[in-house]
């Protein structure tokens, strides 16, 4: 636990320290479901607030973020690890998955941040206070995901800066044109 925590801090260290302890797949696949679900839990506790059958709802929901983990790791760390080969990286696909399950880490520490909100907005049973999102927060835990990101990106490929970058505009740039085409199918 101590190394995650130490991603926000040293993600250079952090990541040669996660790197070299095993971690079996099952294992990973739980601590990147849980962090799903902490990261929806305030949508969660809406629902629940807002809709009668909110727990058959919530039930549901926790079946597709177990779902929803292998997508995620799986296809954005794949298009990474592409992309990253063909800048001659150095990196394996475990631990392009790896570094994209890590930099959600700090998007749960923003959860723990709106705890006051949950509470307050669970006794009043408003969902527009259980929702309240807090821009400021969620632009620093950002800002510490993409660190972690640019640096485990750098460091494991052994790129320079100018080349992770680069690489990290072609990925979101293909993910970016990914998201436009499903939504203009679904009209």
């Amino acid at each position: 636990m101590k190394e995650y925590l130490m991603l926000l801090i040293s993600p250079s260290k952090a990541l040669d320290k996660l790197n070299d302890e095993y971690r079996d797949p099952l294992v990973q696949y739980l601590i990147g479901t849980s962090i799903l679900a902490v990261i929806s839990l305030p949508k969660f506790l809406a629902m629940l607030l807002n809709n009668p059958n909110g727990l058959a709802v919530i039930l549901g929901y926790l079946i597709v973020i177990a779902l929803i983990y292998f997508p995620y790791t799986y296809g954005i760390g794949f298009i990474y690890w592409i992309i990253a080969k063909g800048f001659n990286g150095t990196s394996s696909f475990i631990e392009t998955r790896n570094l994209i399950l890590y930099t959600t880490l700090p998007l749960v520490l923003n959860t723990f941040i709106s705890v006051p909100y949950l509470i307050i907005g669970l006794i009043k049973k408003d969902a527009g206070i259980v929702l309240h999102y807090n821009y400021l927060t969620n632009l620093i835990f950002w800002f510490f995901s993409f660190r972690i990101l640019m640096v485990g990106f750098a460091k494991y490929n052994k790129f320079n800066w100018t080349i992770t970058l680069i690489a990290h505009l072609i990925v979101t740039s293909v993910l970016g044109g990914l998201v436009y085409l499903l939504l203009q199918l679904k009209r």
